[in-house]
């Protein structure tokens, strides 16, 4: 009889052990789960978007609270909620609903006060930590496990994320193991060596399980810390993006249109109080000069669209390339930036896509050519192209200074230059072309050799 009590509580006690620790580390995982899923249903800035003086719309609140029960009971969660300190107190901004809930008649409340928040809770609030768990438990029969992890949200206010989970009863499991061993104790007790087996085998496996469920959880931590890592970088980049396209177009729409308008406004004067006093040949000079400004607003114009209606599509419409490249020619070589070299337009080009935006592309990809390739005696640059079924494509071809092959996807960023101090600019036509083209929904191309010269080929697809 003692050796068969021995056995017993030897054998209820161990299995006891095991039975609290793999339940603990399920609730540690599942509290984990309960904290990431928390921060992707309410969202980090959710306590700045909602105070007692900006309330959350009751019908939202409702949705709210159905989603938080629903998600309590898939990962078998009593109570998921959030808190804020405000004044010395806490307060649970929002949490989950049970059926004793409905019943008490309180049911869940927006901003509804924590009337003695435990100490664990408070240091949570003053942590700086946000990986950091604080458990509470109240002795080994406790109940209830509650995990509290500290948040930032993006406008700073400090806030917890919780989670309760109700535990077996603890003498409830206690007398299931106790009988448990008993029954298999005396089942094994005579033959003692199969018993000695089993008993080994059962204590490796649980401690097989054991460290699967400790990998796991780690895994978990792993994956949420670099998944928080991610999402902070990303929204950093886009910020920074948004940011510098609001400068963007405030430079273009004020520091650009201002001196354009004014000579705009001194060309018209010229022309109407002194035009019988110029020849002809300068009356067409201003009459370039007014024409070029007006083209220059109609760029800035489209830049400014594209800065603001990043969303939106192209307008398609067909284009006379041939007439938009010679014109384009013409505008360069009044200002001078034609250098000497020849050029080659191929009759009858047309694409289909938004006007003021193939000009841009083509007025950048003809300066560069013509820019590229100054240095030869003999420079040539020609313009072709043609329909197909899958598109129109047209290339910008010249016998310039070229490039290096694998330098052809560096040129399209912004102030990809390659040729460093040797040719003026600053690198960032090339970027303009491609983001045009893409709004398009085409691709660009390049190929070129180091003193063989460059071609860009634009496709632009039959619908964009």
């Amino acid at each position: 009889m003692g050796l068969y009590l021995l056995a017993t509580s030897s054998l209820s006690i161990v299995e006891f052990g095991f039975e609290r620790t793999r339940e603990r580390q399920r609730i540690d995982a599942s509290m984990q789960a309960a904290g990431y899923a928390l921060d992707q249903i309410l969202g980090r800035d959710f306590h700045d978007r909602y105070t007692p003086d900006k309330p959350i719309a009751p019908a939202d609140y409702a949705r709210l609270v159905e989603e938080l029960n629903r998600f309590a009971r898939q990962l078998r969660v009593e109570y998921v909620y959030s808190m804020v300190q405000m004044e010395g107190n806490v307060f649970f901004v929002v949490s989950n609903e049970t059926r004793d809930d409905t019943l008490r008649g309180t049911p869940s409340r927006f901003y509804n006060p924590y009337p003695k928040a435990p100490q664990e809770l408070l240091r949570a609030f003053e942590s700086r930590d946000q990986s950091q768990r604080y458990a509470r438990y109240t002795n080994i029969w406790d109940s209830f496990y509650s995990v509290f992890i500290p948040r930032l949200s993006p406008g700073g206010v400090r806030y917890i994320l919780a989670a309760d989970i109700k535990l077996d009863d603890y003498p409830n499991l206690l007398a299931r193991c106790l009988g448990r061993s008993a029954l298999l104790v005396f089942i094994l007790l005579f033959p003692l060596i199969p018993l000695l087996y089993f008993q080994r085998n059962l204590l490796r496996t649980r401690m097989e399980l054991a460290h699967k469920d400790a990998v796991h959880v780690a895994e978990l931590a792993e994956l949420n810390s670099q998944l928080e890592i991610k999402v902070a970088l990303r929204t950093q980049q886009l910020e920074q993006a948004v940011e510098d396209l609001r400068r963007f177009s405030y430079t273009v729409s004020h520091d650009l249109n201002t001196p354009l308008h004014a000579i705009l406004g001194f060309t018209q004067i010229l022309k109407e109080e002194a035009s019988q006093n110029l020849s002809e040949e300068h009356v067409t000079h201003l009459d370039i000069v007014a024409a070029s400004a007006n083209r220059m607003a109609t760029l800035i114009r489209t830049i400014l669209y594209m800065a603001s209606h990043r969303d939106a599509q192209p307008r398609k419409e067909r284009i006379d390339l041939s007439a938009m490249a010679r014109d384009v020619l013409e505008e360069l070589r009044a200002a001078g930036q034609v250098f000497g070299a020849e050029t080659v337009v191929a009759n009858d080009l047309a694409v289909h896509g938004d006007a003021p935006m193939v000009r841009l592309i083509l007025q950048n990809l003809l300066a560069n050519a013509l820019k590229y390739s100054r240095n030869n005696p003999a420079a040539r640059v020609e313009l072709a192209g043609a329909s197909e079924t899958d598109g129109d494509w047209f290339e910008v071809r010249d016998n310039g200074a070229g490039f290096a092959p694998e330098e052809s996807e560096r040129m399209f960023r912004p102030f990809g230059r390659l040729h460093g101090e040797a040719f003026e600019g600053f690198g960032i036509g090339l970027s303009h072309v491609a983001r045009l083209v893409e709004r398009h929904r085409g691709t660009i191309k390049a190929t070129g050799r180091p003193g063989e010269g460059a071609v860009f080929r634009v496709h632009l697809p039959p619908s964009c």
